[in-house]
């Protein structure tokens, strides 16, 4: 039971809905650090993205999306080949619509 009461308070503390995407990327991470991955979720305040490289939470980067070019952003986790990342200002409601 800890277990769902768990999940459910991580999926009340999101700040905003994330719908569902499969859309190629870049990340740059930092002189000749730059990776190919695939965006597998979206919302105002991050992407959850598909990625093989090492990245450690905490970590800035920018994130080159489709139509929206480069955002600032941070690894805020990363798991199993997937990591959350964070932008540093969130996108407006025209840029998100713009992306789904």
């Amino acid at each position: 039971m800890a277990k769902n009461s768990r999940a459910t308070i991580i999926v009340e503390a999101r700040r905003s809905e994330r719908t569902d995407i499969d859309m190629p990327a870049a990340v740059d991470a930092g002189p000749a650090h730059n990776i190919r991955v695939i965006v597998r979720n979206i919302s105002a305040h991050g992407v959850m993205i598909e990625v093989s490289a090492r990245l450690a939470p905490g970590r800035p980067l920018k994130i080159d999306l489709p139509r929206l070019g480069k955002r600032s952003a941070r690894i805020a986790w990363i798991r199993d080949g997937r990591a959350g990342v964070a932008f540093d200002e969130p996108l407006s409601p025209d840029e998100l619509a713009g992306l789904v």
